[in-house]
Parts: structure tokens; C-alpha cells; sequence
């Protein structure tokens, strides 16, 4: 799955001609193989987003600016190419998950305030706003920090249907062109439409148009265009970090569309590549179906995790980059216990579906492709 828990998007295994045994074995598996550039631009996106988090928000990665757009517009890729909105399909199917990482939040917040107060500290506690601490609806972290951005897909995703009659009318590509340009030309439109977490939802309805505008795209065409555009978009990408880094480009600047898009164009040449080596495939494959789990929990250990680092490591060591790669291997370990020991815990969890196992008669079927009787060992040739 992917973003969405379908991020790791799907492309059409090849079978041998006239091979009955891939016939039967395609429909029992019931899923194909996954675009792991993807998966891996997910990971990456995931990975620098707790990088930022753990450094207290205040240590910026310029190369990777572009990471939440990216992430929209994978999210809508997978919305668009169902062709008509399916509750079941939608990221809104993952609204026990959002709701339940969203009381963890608030529990957690809730547990924190006794602490301060048995610890002397002043601190408050509106049992007012339960129900909106509980929604993450106009709330701020960390009621909403969780999970935001599943919240932000799972309202934009509710326009699909919408989209999918600009898309019919030939009208989609002309509104998502009048959104991005209204973004860039009239900034002030996301301050009309931003949330309390002041991520605006201007350039992520804008990010997520232009994600549906893509899924008319087989993957492995996108794929093919970024690999023969890698020796363009990767130098200007690189070279929009670097202006930042050099105080050329602002922070402000940085984060709008003009640069996030040639930024978005070079993350994914970057990820093209890299998911041809098999080290980079095996952590897509590892991590990506965990993203939603690792990006709701990540908020909740952070505060924990980087003052017990801070006095167990030296100083030389970074320990934002140490606890991201520990929230990831501790995400994959307990995945890994859950599956095997909770497996109905699944979805609630992790957003993932407990896969159904191999019936019977399933079986039956695979063995009879494989070992037909005509074909039976004991039974003398014609």
C-alpha cells in the first residue's frame, strides 16, 4: 500500500504466455508488485520531516524543502486513478486510525499536564475543547500534530468527485494552472484558508490537483520521464538548495511553488535512481507501508526520546539523525511483533488491512496449475 497506504503504487507483473500456474497464484496473492521509487520518495520525505521535528524545528534541510508538496501529490495520484470516489479506497477509510492516534495525542497531553502540576508547574487544561482535541479539528499540537496531514488528504479527497467531472470536461488541468498561479500571484489567498498549524490549504489543495492531474499516467511513465530528466532537474534542484543555503534565496521564497516544483521534479529523479540499488529497495519496502504509523507516533516520542539522547550521547554524535533512525527501526520491530502475535490490531495501528490468508480451496487450485494430471509423474508419456 501506500500513501495512503497505496503509495507504493501498482504496476502489472509480467507472466509467461499461456502460464496457467501465474494465472491462479495473480488472484490468490491479490497484490502486485510496488513502485519502490515511490515508496522511497515517502520514506525520504517522512525521514527529514522527524529530522526537522527532532532538532526542535529549528535545523532547516534545504535539499529537501519540497517533501510535503511531494507527499500530496503522491497521495492524490492514487485518488485519481480509481476514476470514481470509493469510500473504501479514499484516505478517509483511515478514520478509526486518525481518530485513535488522535486520543493517544490527547491522553498524552492530558498525562503531561498532571506531571507539571504534581511538578509545580503552572498549567492548564480546557475540558471544553475535548471534543475538538479529540477530532484534531482547529486544534494545534499536539491534538492535530500527529496526523495532520492525513487529515488535510482526507478532506481534500473528498473533493475527488469533483475533480473527477473537471477531468471529464476537460477542465481540470486549466483549474489546477488558475490555483497554482493564484497561490504564487495572491499569497495572502493561504491566509484565508489556513488552519491554527499554519499549514495552508491553498498550496496543498494546489499540490494535490496537480497529483490528480498526474494519475492519467502509468508509474512507469512517470518513472521513464524523471530517469531522462535526471541530468536537468537534479542540478537545478541542487542548485536551489544551495542559493538558500547561501542566503540567496529566502526560507520564504524557498517554500513556494516556483522552486517546489523543479525541487519536487529532482527529489523524484533522485529516488528513481537510488531505488535501483537493492539497500535503498529493502528500506522502501520496510518503511513505506509504516507511514502513517511513523508519522503519528513520531510526535509523541520526540519530547522523550531527544532528552534521554542528549545525556547518552556525545556531542559529536547528531542525535536527531540517531533518534529519526530509531523511531523508523523501532516502527518496523514492532510492526513485526503486532503481525505475528495481534494480527486483527492491524488497521487500528498501522492503517494497514490484516491480509486474508490462503484458503483451501485456493490451495487446491495452485496445486492443480502446477502439477496438472496430464502431467503427473507416475503416468507414462504418449
Amino acid at each position: 500500500r501506500c500513501m495512503i497506504s497505496e503509495c507504493g503504487a501498482e504496476r502489472e507483473p509480467e507472466k509467461e504466455p499461456g502460464s496457467s500456474v501465474a494465472a491462479v497464484l495473480e488472484p490468490v496473492s491479490g497484490r502486485t508488485p510496488r513502485e519502490c521509487w515511490l515508496d522511497l520518495g515517502r520514506v525520504l520525505g517522512l525521514f527529514f520531516i522527524i529530522l526537522f521535528h527532532a532538532s526542535g524545528n529549528g535545523m532547516e534541510f534545504p535539499l529537501f524543502f519540497q517533501r510535503v508538496p511531494f507527499l500530496f501529490m503522491a497521495a492524490a495520484y492514487f485518488v485519481g486513478r480509481r476514476k470514481t470516489f470509493d469510500w473504501r479506497h479514499s484516505p478517509c477509510r483511515y478514520i478509526l486510525f486518525y481518530l485513535a492516534w488522535n486520543a493517544a495525542a490527547c491522553l498524552e497531553a492530558f498525562f503531561r499536564h498532571l506531571i507539571y502540576l504534581n511538578l509545580g508547574y503552572s498549567s492548564t487544561w480546557d475540558w471544553s475543547m475535548l471534543p475538538w482535541k479529540l477530532t484534531g479539528v482547529g486544534t494545534t499540537f499536539p491534538y492535530d500534530g500527529p496526523l495532520w496531514f492525513l487529515k488535510y488528504v482526507m478532506a481534500l479527497s473528498m473533493l475527488s468527485s469533483f475533480l473527477f467531472v473537471l477531468g471529464k470536461r476537460r477542465l481540470l488541468i486549466p483549474a489546477t494552472v488558475a490555483v497554482l498561479f493564484s497561490v504564487t500571484l495572491f499569497p495572502e489567498i493561504n491566509a484565508l484558508f489556513s488552519d491554527p498549524p499554519q499549514v495552508p490549504w491553498a498550496d496543498s489543495l494546489a499540490f494535490f490537483m496537480m497529483g490528480f492531474c498526474l494519475s492519467s499516467l502509468t508509474l512507469g511513465e512517470i518513472k521513464l520521464f524523471l530517469k531522462k530528466t535526471s541530468c536537468l532537474s537534479l542540478p537545478a534542484w541542487v542548485a536551489i538548495a544551495w542559493m538558500n543555503h547561501c542566503g540567496v534565496l529566502s526560507t520564504e521564497t524557498l517554500h513556494t511553488i516556483p522552486c517546489w516544483i523543479p525541487g519536487i521534479l529532482g527529489m523524484g529523479s533522485l529516488c528513481v535512481l537510488l531505488a535501483e540499488k537493492k539497500f535503498f529497495r529493502n528500506v522502501a519496502r520496510a518503511c513505506a507501508p509504516l507511514f502513517f504509523f511513523i508519522y503519528a507516533v513520531h510526535c509523541l516520542i520526540l519530547p522523550y526520546l531527544m532528552p534521554l539522547l542528549s545525556r547518552l550521547l556525545p556531542e559529536v554524535l547528531p542525535s536527531p539523525v540517531i533518534a529519526a533512525v530509531l523511531v523508523f527501526a523501532g516502527a518496523f520491530f514492532l510492526h513485526r511483533q503486532v503481525v505475528r502475535h495481534y494480527p486483527g490490531w492491524e488497521y487500528l495501528i498501522f492503517a494497514q488491512k490484516r491480509r486474508k490468508p490462503v484458503t483451501d480451496g485456493q490451495e487446491e487450485k495452485i496445486f492443480a496449475a502446477a502439477f496438472p494430471r496430464s502431467a503427473s509423474l507416475n503416468e507414462p508419456p504418449l
